[in-house]
């Protein structure tokens, strides 16, 4: 039921990590009647923020800057570097947004209402 995966690098362990694998039916209907009460408090909530900053910087960013010269290139217009710092300015508002709501999300009481409405850290199955 249980697989238990050591992670070795040049000779020496590097991590451990324990999975549940169901065999058979049975024991994944045992497994799932052990739902807990409450929604548990999500792990490393500023880590989440970070990787989703992460994410936005090297998608938003860049597409900001290559989208919207050749948008203005495309009418004949000049890329200023007004222009550019405005684009880039921006971005940064995406990211500080994105940043603060993904924080936000990962409050404990948020959490709880987002499993509710289906759509937080945890299936809303996975709690009674």
């Amino acid at each position: 039921m249980w697989t238990l995966v050591t992670i070795i690098t040049d000779g020496e362990p590097f991590a451990v990590a324990a999975f549940f694998e169901p065999r058979t039916p049975k024991d994944k209907e045992s497994f799932m009647a052990q739902k807990p009460k409450t929604v548990p408090d999500i792990w490393f909530p500023w880590q989440r923020v970070k990787r989703v900053l992460a994410t936005l910087l090297f998608t938003v960013v860049p597409t900001l800057n290559i989208a919207i010269p050749q948008i203005v290139a495309a009418f004949d217009g000049y890329v200023s570097p007004e222009l550019f710092v405005t684009i880039n300015a921006v971005a940064l508002g995406i990211l500080l947004v994105a940043g603060i709501i993904t924080r936000i999300l990962a409050v404990p009481a948020v959490n709880q209402l987002l499993v509710k409405l289906g759509v937080g850290s945890i299936p809303r199955s996975a709690i009674e």
